[in-house]
Parts: structure tokens; C-alpha cells; sequence
């Protein structure tokens, strides 16, 4: 006997009914779900859906260690958004060296990729953050920090991102003992 699932709406909380137990959803979930739902139907095929998977695994996963490493870096009464500005620099440097050296040297798939790049990389950095800490510093009334920080997180950046770029790059022409040339 095949159970009927139906998607009902009660005061602004959308549940499941059907099932053994209800399942509620907020506006966040529903929403979700229909952005999901929405993209496997553009792209023709719920093949997506293992994507999206490894994108939020690796979002996760980099979520967490940005919060441990914040904790760890940035005291409460620190003016100075020192955590985020190293944080930010070190996923420009291992994004610009992740994505040269997986594609020559190490060939991982492309699922794998999406989790450390897109998914944790992504969630590890944090654009968002360093626009809200500088526009915080611009109310503080502490615009040579701003600038400063500003300038510090744009410059040192794409240098970061370069010197991973190059870093990859001599990896994958470079010969280890015992390789032989191809």
C-alpha cells in the first residue's frame, strides 16, 4: 500500500502529513526545498542533488573550523577583525593552490572538488563578514582601520592568491626523486 504524502500549510508552518510523524518546516526550509527543487527540474535530472550534497558537507565542515579558528584568534574586546583577515587570506592562498594543482597533479573528482573548494573553502572564507567588520569600523568612527583593512584584505589577498596559484604551479612541474619524465 502506498502512503500519500501532502505538503500542508498551519499558521505559517508547513508539515508533511503522511508519514509516522509530522515534520515541521519554517519559511527557511520550504524555501529551500523549492530553490531545490526548482534547480533538479532546470537541469533536467536529480543528479544535482549529489552536488549539493558535497557543496554542504564541505560548507559545513568549513563553517565549523572558521567559527573554532575565530574563537581561537579574536578576543571580544578586539577592535580589529584580525581572525577574519587571516582567515580570508589563508583560503585565498590554498584556493588559488587547490584548484591549480588537483586538475594536473592529483586528478580527484569533481564532486570532491565541489566539497573542498566550492563547499569548504567557500564556508571557511567570508566575504560577508569582512564587509560587515568594515562597515562596523566605519561607524566606530575608526576609518584608518577601515582603509586599513580594507586594503590589508583586498592587496594581501589576490598576493595570497597568486603565490598559491605559483605554488601549484611549481608542484606540478616539478620532479620528485624517482618520477619519471613524461
Amino acid at each position: 500500500m502506498k502512503r500519500r504524502l501532502r505538503l500542508t500549510r498551519t499558521v505559517g508552518v508547513y508539515a508533511i502529513k503522511g508519514a509516522n510523524h509530522r515534520i515541521k518546516w519554517g519559511w527557511a526550509e520550504r524555501n529551500f526545498v523549492l530553490v531545490l527543487v526548482l534547480v533538479m527540474c532546470i537541469k533536467g535530472n536529480f543528479g544535482v542533488m549529489r552536488e549539493l550534497i558535497y557543496v554542504g558537507a564541505g560548507g559545513f565542515l568549513g563553517t565549523i573550523l572558521r567559527y573554532v579558528v575565530q574563537l581561537g584568534l579574536e578576543p571580544a574586546s578586539s577592535n580589529f577583525p584580525l581572525a577574519v583577515l587571516l582567515i580570508n587570506l589563508a583560503g585565498c592562498l590554498f584556493l588559488g593552490w587547490f584548484f591549480t594543482i588537483t586538475p594536473a597533479k592529483w586528478r580527484i573528482s569533481a564532486e570532491w572538488r565541489l566539497l573542498i573548494g566550492t563547499g569548504f573553502t567557500g564556508a571557511f572564507t567570508t566575504f560577508s563578514t569582512f564587509s560587515v567588520d568594515s562597515i562596523h569600523l566605519f561607524q566606530g568612527r575608526q576609518v584608518g582601520l577601515a582603509v586599513g583593512y580594507i586594503l590589508l584584505s583586498v592587496v594581501i589577498g589576490l598576493l595570497m592568491s597568486f603565490i598559491g596559484i605559483k605554488a601549484g604551479e611549481r608542484m606540478t612541474s616539478s620532479r620528485y626523486p624517482g618520477e619519471s619524465k613524461q
